[in-house]
């Protein structure tokens, strides 16, 4: 089982140091981050990468829920 961390920021002037620490006190394999609006899901190519590279079993970890609404994870369940 590995942990794949996902992080994000808003705009380019935020920072994803606190993001970035806590995912690593967990203890994550891998650390995908984006700067990116909250508005929209879309365009978050990085959240689609930490997704993909899910396998069975494997965790995702997310420093900040609220850097991860709205999206539907289990779209990718069966991968």
């Amino acid at each position: 089982m590995r942990k794949v961390g996902y992080c994000r920021v808003s705009s380019a002037h935020q920072n994803l140091d606190r993001q970035i620490g806590a995912l690593r006190a967990e203890g994550v394999d891998a650390i995908f981050r984006e700067k990116a609006s909250g508005k929209s899901v879309k365009n978050r190519p990085e959240l689609e990468r930490a997704i993909d590279a899910l396998g069975t079993g494997d965790i995702l970890v997310v420093a900040e829920w609220d850097r991860a609404t709205q999206v539907d994870v289990r779209r990718h369940r069966d991968h």
